[in-house]
């Protein structure tokens, strides 16, 4: 587990491995180079959780002047570790895709719909929620 290469880190794991696989890259950088690289990486996710926030609310098929605002709001509403530096190793809240579905589920509320416009979010979210079986 030690080993910190492109194998390595594109292998799937457990969060226990992630965690290590953070803290073997985290033992490899200066202190200098940490904050860097965290913030880059929270910079990628949340450039990520709009483009999946603006990816889910598409479904709604409504006019984008209406939804903008609300979609922006909605994503800074999700945070993410200051100090992350592998985002597999931080998953206890979620992938971005489901703290962005979660996201727009509980802010669909803040958006003034009518009923027509209601059931069609209604039906865009449901195409992204998971099937039970």
């Amino acid at each position: 587990m030690g080993r910190l290469d492109r194998e390595n880190l594109k292998a799937n794991g457990t969060p226990e491995e992630w965690k290590k696989r953070e803290a073997a890259l985290r033992g490899k950088l200066t202190e200098e180079q940490i904050p860097r690289l965290a913030a880059k990486v929270r910079e990628g996710q949340e450039k990520n959780t709009v483009l999946m926030v603006r990816f889910i609310t598409q479904s709604f098929r409504l006019p984008e002047e209406r939804t903008a605002d609300w979609e922006k709001g909605l994503s800074a509403t999700i945070q993410f570790d200051a100090d992350m530096l592998l985002p597999e190793a931080h998953q206890g809240k979620g992938t971005i895709f489901q703290r962005a579905l979660a996201a727009v589920e509980s802010g669909l509320h803040g958006l003034s719909l009518t009923p027509e416009e209601q059931a069609a979010a209604q039906k865009g979210l449901e195409q992204f929620r998971p099937r039970q079986r």
